[in-house]
């Protein structure tokens, strides 16, 4: 299982861009993963997760400082970041662009499972970026 440690986000409120929620968390075996929840916009909903095994939290700290505007990125509690996920989540599933796209939505959907599974315990963590 693992425990969200730290969490960011770059969403600017009041406006309509894309933003993430990136998220440092543990396994009990003392392994650190990077976890990323990519939202298109506020009428798309979550549209990708990524999962990233990483050596140790400065991997995202060091992401975070090279990013084109590293000042974008704020701290925000990890356990209300993990809801707002979850929330984004069903808004991607109640949003027209998943009937639309279905095949795209079911691998979002599987992606949520995959995340889901992870944070609770269900499964093995393993890394998992689309297209690799």
């Amino acid at each position: 299982m693992l425990t969200f440690v730290e969490a960011w986000s770059n969403e600017v409120p009041g406006t309509e861009r894309a933003f993430a929620f990136w998220f440092v968390a543990q396994e009990q075996s003392g392994k650190w993963w990077w976890m990323l929840a990519l939202i298109a916009a506020k009428q798309l909903g979550l549209t990708e997760i990524r999962i990233r095994r990483i050596s140790s939290p400065k991997t995202v700290h060091d992401q975070i400082q090279a990013d084109d505007e590293p000042t974008s990125w704020a701290r925000c509690d990890p356990v209300s970041s993990v809801e707002r996920v979850e929330e984004e989540f069903l808004r991607a599933a109640n949003a027209p662009w998943a009937t639309e796209y279905r095949e795209h939505f079911e691998v979002v959907a599987v992606e949520f499972k995959r995340w889901q599974d992870a944070t609770r315990g269900a499964s093995p963590v393993v890394s998992y970026d689309r297209g690799s």
